[in-house]
Protein backbone atom coordinates (compact mmCIF):
# COMPACT_ATOMS: atom_id res chain seq x y z
CA UNK A 1 0.00 0.00 0.00
CA UNK A 2 1.65 3.33 -0.61
CA UNK A 3 2.38 5.77 2.42
CA UNK A 4 0.04 8.04 3.36
CA UNK A 5 0.49 11.25 5.56
CA UNK A 6 -2.57 11.04 8.03
CA UNK A 7 -3.42 12.76 11.54
CA UNK A 8 -3.40 10.16 14.43
CA UNK A 9 -5.82 10.17 17.23
CA UNK A 10 -4.11 12.69 20.41
CA UNK A 11 -7.12 12.34 21.79
CA UNK A 12 -7.50 8.86 22.58
CA UNK A 13 -3.62 8.77 23.20
CA UNK A 14 -3.60 11.26 26.30
CA UNK A 15 -6.79 10.25 27.68
CA UNK A 16 -5.03 6.41 27.82
CA UNK A 17 -2.02 7.71 29.44
CA UNK A 18 -3.78 9.76 31.80
CA UNK A 19 -5.85 7.20 33.10
CA UNK A 20 -2.96 5.09 33.43
CA UNK A 21 -2.32 7.08 36.72
CA UNK A 22 -5.76 7.30 37.90
CA UNK A 23 -6.16 3.66 37.79
CA UNK A 24 -2.65 2.92 38.92
CA UNK A 25 -2.82 -0.13 37.05
CA UNK A 26 -1.36 -1.36 33.14
CA UNK A 27 -3.68 -2.97 30.62
CA UNK A 28 -3.11 -4.79 27.54
CA UNK A 29 -5.77 -2.57 25.95
CA UNK A 30 -4.56 0.64 27.04
CA UNK A 31 -1.03 -0.44 25.58
CA UNK A 32 -2.23 -1.49 22.36
CA UNK A 33 -4.09 1.66 21.97
CA UNK A 34 -1.09 3.70 22.77
CA UNK A 35 0.98 1.59 20.69
CA UNK A 36 -1.48 2.07 17.95
CA UNK A 37 -1.04 5.83 17.84
CA UNK A 38 2.69 5.67 18.17
CA UNK A 39 3.49 3.18 15.26
CA UNK A 40 1.59 5.98 13.41
CA UNK A 41 3.80 8.89 14.58
CA UNK A 42 6.25 8.79 11.75
CA UNK A 43 3.65 10.27 9.02
CA UNK A 44 1.70 11.47 11.29
CA UNK A 45 0.22 14.71 9.96
CA UNK A 46 -0.40 16.41 13.72
CA UNK A 47 2.52 14.75 15.67
CA UNK A 48 3.62 18.31 17.26
CA UNK A 49 0.26 18.27 18.57
CA UNK A 50 0.71 15.11 20.74
CA UNK A 51 4.12 16.36 22.10
CA UNK A 52 2.30 19.88 22.52
CA UNK A 53 -0.04 18.16 25.15
CA UNK A 54 2.81 15.69 26.86
CA UNK A 55 5.17 18.85 27.43
CA UNK A 56 7.65 16.93 25.39
CA UNK A 57 10.86 18.78 23.49
CA UNK A 58 13.38 16.13 23.67
CA UNK A 59 14.03 12.38 24.17
CA UNK A 60 15.00 13.21 27.94
CA UNK A 61 11.15 14.57 28.09
CA UNK A 62 9.81 11.32 26.83
CA UNK A 63 11.84 9.50 29.81
CA UNK A 64 10.49 11.88 32.16
CA UNK A 65 6.76 10.81 31.07
CA UNK A 66 6.93 7.55 30.83
CA UNK A 67 8.72 6.96 34.25
CA UNK A 68 5.84 6.89 36.19
CA UNK A 69 4.17 4.24 33.91
CA UNK A 70 7.18 1.60 34.13
CA UNK A 71 7.00 2.60 37.94
CA UNK A 72 3.05 1.76 38.02
CA UNK A 73 3.80 -1.45 36.17
CA UNK A 74 6.70 -2.88 38.70
CA UNK A 75 4.23 -2.03 41.45
CA UNK A 76 1.32 -4.16 40.10
CA UNK A 77 3.56 -7.76 39.57
CA UNK A 78 1.74 -8.57 36.47
CA UNK A 79 2.07 -11.64 35.22
CA UNK A 80 3.33 -10.91 31.81
CA UNK A 81 5.43 -8.02 33.27
CA UNK A 82 7.86 -8.59 30.73
CA UNK A 83 5.70 -8.54 27.80
CA UNK A 84 4.03 -5.30 29.17
CA UNK A 85 7.49 -3.60 29.67
CA UNK A 86 8.59 -4.32 26.18
CA UNK A 87 5.10 -2.46 25.20
CA UNK A 88 6.04 0.53 26.80
CA UNK A 89 9.11 0.52 25.70
CA UNK A 90 8.19 0.61 21.62
CA UNK A 91 5.87 3.23 22.52
CA UNK A 92 8.23 5.57 24.66
CA UNK A 93 11.32 4.81 21.40
CA UNK A 94 8.73 5.96 19.02
CA UNK A 95 7.61 9.01 20.77
CA UNK A 96 11.66 9.61 20.99
CA UNK A 97 12.22 9.05 16.93
CA UNK A 98 9.85 11.56 16.19
CA UNK A 99 10.78 13.86 18.42
CA UNK A 100 14.47 13.98 16.58
CA UNK A 101 12.71 14.95 13.42
CA UNK A 102 12.86 18.49 13.00
CA UNK A 103 9.34 19.16 12.26
CA UNK A 104 10.25 22.03 9.56
CA UNK A 105 11.90 19.59 7.59
CA UNK A 106 9.26 16.58 7.80
CA UNK A 107 6.65 19.66 7.41
CA UNK A 108 8.98 20.45 3.85
CA UNK A 109 8.80 16.70 2.65
CA UNK A 110 5.36 16.76 3.69
CA UNK A 111 4.40 19.83 1.41
CA UNK A 112 6.83 18.40 -1.21
CA UNK A 113 5.32 14.44 -0.98
CA UNK A 114 1.97 16.18 -2.00
CA UNK A 115 3.24 18.67 -5.15
CA UNK A 116 5.18 15.73 -6.42
CA UNK A 117 1.85 13.81 -6.41
CA UNK A 118 0.58 15.99 -9.98
CA UNK A 119 4.22 14.98 -11.80
CA UNK A 120 3.67 11.53 -11.10
CA UNK A 121 0.24 11.67 -12.72
CA UNK A 122 1.73 13.66 -15.60
CA UNK A 123 4.37 11.30 -15.87
CA UNK A 124 1.80 7.99 -15.20
CA UNK A 125 -0.23 9.76 -18.38
CA UNK A 126 2.58 9.96 -20.48
CA UNK A 127 3.83 6.38 -20.07
CA UNK A 128 0.18 5.20 -20.43
CA UNK A 129 0.15 6.47 -24.10
CA UNK A 130 3.67 5.23 -24.46
CA UNK A 131 1.97 1.79 -23.56
CA UNK A 132 -1.03 2.49 -26.17
CA UNK A 133 0.78 3.92 -28.77
CA UNK A 134 3.08 0.35 -28.79
CA UNK A 135 0.27 -1.87 -28.65
CA UNK A 136 -0.81 -0.29 -31.78
CA UNK A 137 2.68 -0.71 -33.83
CA UNK A 138 2.20 -4.35 -32.61
CA UNK A 139 -0.72 -4.60 -34.54
CA UNK A 140 0.86 -3.08 -37.36
CA UNK A 141 3.97 -5.27 -37.34
CA UNK A 142 3.40 -8.73 -36.45
CA UNK A 143 6.86 -9.32 -37.40
CA UNK A 144 8.76 -7.10 -34.59
CA UNK A 145 5.90 -7.73 -31.94
CA UNK A 146 7.90 -9.05 -29.91
CA UNK A 147 10.13 -5.82 -29.53
CA UNK A 148 6.90 -3.64 -28.83
CA UNK A 149 5.82 -5.91 -26.25
CA UNK A 150 9.11 -5.99 -24.44
CA UNK A 151 8.80 -1.92 -24.64
CA UNK A 152 5.11 -1.90 -23.38
CA UNK A 153 6.52 -4.24 -20.06
CA UNK A 154 9.44 -1.78 -19.36
CA UNK A 155 6.77 0.78 -19.35
CA UNK A 156 4.63 -1.20 -17.25
CA UNK A 157 7.44 -1.53 -14.97
CA UNK A 158 8.14 2.55 -14.52
CA UNK A 159 4.69 2.94 -14.19
CA UNK A 160 4.56 0.37 -11.93
CA UNK A 161 7.00 2.10 -10.02
CA UNK A 162 5.70 5.49 -10.01
CA UNK A 163 2.19 4.16 -8.57
CA UNK A 164 3.78 2.78 -5.35
CA UNK A 165 4.34 5.86 -3.39
CA UNK A 166 5.78 3.53 -0.62
CA UNK A 167 9.32 4.90 -1.17
CA UNK A 168 10.81 2.48 1.56
CA UNK A 169 9.12 -0.44 -0.63
CA UNK A 170 10.26 1.06 -3.83
CA UNK A 171 14.01 1.15 -2.80
CA UNK A 172 13.93 -2.52 -1.19
CA UNK A 173 12.44 -3.97 -4.65
CA UNK A 174 14.92 -1.93 -6.59
CA UNK A 175 18.02 -3.26 -4.90
CA UNK A 176 16.76 -6.48 -4.65
CA UNK A 177 16.53 -6.31 -8.21
CA UNK A 178 19.10 -4.75 -9.40
CA UNK A 179 21.73 -7.69 -8.99
CA UNK A 180 19.55 -9.79 -10.59
CA UNK A 181 18.84 -7.69 -13.37
CA UNK A 182 23.24 -6.52 -13.54
CA UNK A 183 23.44 -10.89 -13.77
CA UNK A 184 21.10 -11.60 -16.73
CA UNK A 185 22.76 -8.52 -18.95
CA UNK A 186 25.83 -9.99 -18.92
CA UNK A 187 24.38 -13.54 -19.45
CA UNK A 188 22.34 -12.04 -22.56
CA UNK A 189 25.70 -10.30 -23.60
CA UNK A 190 27.45 -13.26 -23.30
CA UNK A 191 24.41 -15.39 -25.58
CA UNK A 192 24.87 -12.53 -28.35
CA UNK A 193 28.59 -12.74 -28.38
CA UNK A 194 28.26 -16.36 -29.10
CA UNK A 195 25.64 -16.06 -31.43
CA UNK A 196 27.96 -13.39 -33.03
CA UNK A 197 30.50 -16.13 -33.86
CA UNK A 198 27.92 -17.67 -36.26
CA UNK A 199 27.43 -14.43 -38.35
CA UNK A 200 28.35 -14.92 -42.11
CA UNK A 201 29.75 -11.93 -42.43
CA UNK A 202 32.53 -9.89 -40.09
CA UNK A 203 30.13 -7.33 -37.35
CA UNK A 204 30.68 -4.25 -36.03
CA UNK A 205 32.26 -4.31 -32.18
CA UNK A 206 29.78 -5.76 -30.66
CA UNK A 207 29.74 -3.83 -27.31
CA UNK A 208 29.62 -0.39 -29.25
CA UNK A 209 26.86 -1.48 -31.28
CA UNK A 210 25.02 -2.62 -28.28
CA UNK A 211 25.45 0.59 -25.94
CA UNK A 212 24.16 2.66 -29.34
CA UNK A 213 20.64 0.45 -29.45
CA UNK A 214 20.16 0.52 -25.65
CA UNK A 215 20.41 3.84 -25.50
CA UNK A 216 18.63 4.44 -28.12
CA UNK A 217 20.69 6.24 -30.40
CA UNK A 218 19.30 7.22 -34.38
CA UNK A 219 20.95 5.25 -37.05
CA UNK A 220 19.60 6.69 -40.11
CA UNK A 221 17.59 10.41 -39.76
CA UNK A 222 15.43 9.14 -42.94
CA UNK A 223 12.20 8.46 -42.14
CA UNK A 224 10.32 5.06 -43.57
CA UNK A 225 6.85 6.42 -42.11
CA UNK A 226 7.55 5.73 -38.72
CA UNK A 227 10.26 8.20 -37.99
CA UNK A 228 13.90 8.00 -37.95
CA UNK A 229 15.43 4.39 -37.70
CA UNK A 230 17.24 3.92 -34.41
CA UNK A 231 20.16 1.49 -33.59
CA UNK A 232 18.03 -0.74 -32.11
CA UNK A 233 15.69 -1.07 -34.71
CA UNK A 234 18.67 -1.53 -37.18
CA UNK A 235 20.25 -4.64 -35.76
CA UNK A 236 16.15 -5.76 -34.83
CA UNK A 237 15.30 -5.74 -38.28
CA UNK A 238 14.88 -8.14 -40.53
CA UNK A 239 17.24 -6.94 -43.37
CA UNK A 240 19.99 -6.79 -41.22
CA UNK A 241 19.62 -10.56 -39.40
CA UNK A 242 19.79 -11.98 -43.30
CA UNK A 243 22.63 -10.03 -44.13
CA UNK A 244 25.26 -11.37 -41.17
CA UNK A 245 22.71 -14.68 -40.31
CA UNK A 246 21.65 -15.91 -43.69
CA UNK A 247 18.22 -17.57 -44.55
CA UNK A 248 15.92 -19.98 -44.18
CA UNK A 249 12.96 -20.31 -47.16
CA UNK A 250 9.37 -20.70 -45.03
CA UNK A 251 6.27 -21.65 -46.64
CA UNK A 252 3.22 -19.18 -46.39
CA UNK A 253 -0.30 -20.04 -45.53
CA UNK A 254 -0.75 -21.19 -49.17
CA UNK A 255 1.99 -23.91 -49.43
CA UNK A 256 2.64 -23.02 -52.99
CA UNK A 257 3.87 -19.20 -51.58
CA UNK A 258 7.58 -19.29 -50.43
CA UNK A 259 9.21 -16.32 -48.41
CA UNK A 260 12.56 -16.18 -46.70
CA UNK A 261 12.95 -14.92 -43.51
CA UNK A 262 16.31 -15.15 -41.44
CA UNK A 263 18.19 -18.17 -40.29
CA UNK A 264 18.15 -19.77 -36.96
CA UNK A 265 20.95 -17.85 -35.84
CA UNK A 266 19.29 -15.12 -37.26
CA UNK A 267 16.04 -15.46 -35.05
CA UNK A 268 18.67 -16.23 -32.04
CA UNK A 269 19.91 -12.97 -32.67
CA UNK A 270 17.05 -11.14 -33.12
CA UNK A 271 14.92 -12.36 -29.17
CA UNK A 272 18.36 -12.10 -27.40
CA UNK A 273 18.83 -8.83 -28.36
CA UNK A 274 15.55 -7.97 -27.48
CA UNK A 275 15.57 -9.28 -24.30
CA UNK A 276 18.72 -7.51 -23.88
CA UNK A 277 17.37 -4.47 -24.48
CA UNK A 278 14.54 -5.40 -22.44
CA UNK A 279 17.04 -5.96 -19.61
CA UNK A 280 18.28 -2.59 -19.79
CA UNK A 281 14.80 -1.00 -20.09
CA UNK A 282 14.81 -2.77 -16.39
CA UNK A 283 17.79 -1.80 -15.31
CA UNK A 284 17.05 1.90 -16.24
CA UNK A 285 14.09 1.61 -14.63
CA UNK A 286 14.89 0.26 -10.92
CA UNK A 287 17.99 2.96 -11.11
CA UNK A 288 15.67 5.76 -11.80
CA UNK A 289 13.62 4.74 -8.83
CA UNK A 290 16.41 4.78 -6.88
CA UNK A 291 17.39 7.96 -8.01
CA UNK A 292 13.93 9.85 -7.64
CA UNK A 293 13.62 8.71 -3.83
CA UNK A 294 17.50 9.19 -2.88
CA UNK A 295 17.42 12.84 -4.92
CA UNK A 296 14.16 14.23 -6.09
CA UNK A 297 12.05 14.32 -2.81
CA UNK A 298 12.61 10.98 -0.09
CA UNK A 299 10.40 10.83 2.31
CA UNK A 300 12.45 10.93 5.01
CA UNK A 301 14.76 13.37 7.01
CA UNK A 302 17.79 11.32 7.17
CA UNK A 303 18.52 8.87 4.07
CA UNK A 304 20.34 6.20 6.77
CA UNK A 305 16.98 5.73 8.77
CA UNK A 306 15.15 4.37 5.81
CA UNK A 307 17.26 1.00 5.92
Amino acid sequence: MPIKFKPVDVDIFMSTYLSLGKQNRISHEALDKMGKVAKGLDLATNGIELFKRMNIRDQHDVNKRFAPVYEILTNQHSKHYEREKEKITEISEALKRRATKDPKVRGHYISRYKNNQNKIKIEKSLIEKEILKHTGIKALNVDNADLFKHKSEACRLQLKILRDDDAETVIKKANNNLSDTKKNIAFLYNQLSEIRRHAQKRMSNLYYILHLAVENKIYSTKDIGCGPTTWKGHLLADAYAKKYFGTQRVYGRRKHIEREIPSLYGKQWQTTLIDYCHAHDVLKAYQYALKKETHDGGLWQNGAERR
